[in-house]
């Protein structure tokens, strides 16, 4: 049972937070990450924390605002269209 509606409070684990547990490399800076909706606010700050930079998502989650602290941090991100547009530059 959810603990609450409210974006990013429903006291699930998140994938995000499952992803990062299990993750084994030394260098995140060096991965991509793409998850099925944009993350919300704390697995946003949960992603800048644990190093990586290229983070990218299928579909938009409810809420929004929160991203601008990708750009704060100098994350490349965005939705599945961004991440075709970034590989095309670095191809």
């Amino acid at each position: 049972e959810e603990d609450s509606l409210e974006p990013g409070q429903s006291g699930f684990i998140h994938a995000e937070v499952n992803m990062i547990a299990k993750f084994r490399e030394i260098d995140p800076e060096n991965y991509m990450i793409l998850l099925t909706l944009s993350p919300c606010k704390m697995c946003t700050k949960i992603l800048v924390n644990s190093g990586f930079k290229y983070i990218f998502w299928i579909e938009d989650y409810r809420e929004q605002s929160h991203l601008s602290i990708f750009d704060e941090c100098g994350i490349v991100y965005g939705n599945i269209d961004k991440l075709k547009k970034v590989y095309e530059e670095i191809k």
